[in-house]
């Protein structure tokens, strides 16, 4: 998801949706760059953690980033088997 997270009316409903979607190896990138729909990376941290996914790798400023999340282990525990 490259600058599409911030165009979505709810964000928190498009990423529950993703981590429900996602196997246990898979992952989601999301790609921002500032615009007037921007979502900064800790807003965007915080939702998928809520939504039962962490924070795999980050890469890029402030401004602009990639960030990719991978979904908690499926027992319940926040694990971040890999």
């Amino acid at each position: 998801m490259v600058t599409a997270l911030g165009e979505i009316p709810d964000p928190g409903q498009a990423l529950r949706e993703a981590a429900r979607v996602l196997t246990p190896g898979g992952r989601l990138v999301v790609g921002e760059f500032f615009d007037r729909h921007w979502i900064p990376f800790g807003r965007l941290h915080r939702l998928a953690h809520a939504c039962g996914m962490y924070l795999d790798v980050r890469r890029g400023m402030t401004f602009a980033y990639l960030a990719r999340f991978r979904p908690y282990a499926r027992t319940g525990l926040e694990s971040a088997a890999t």
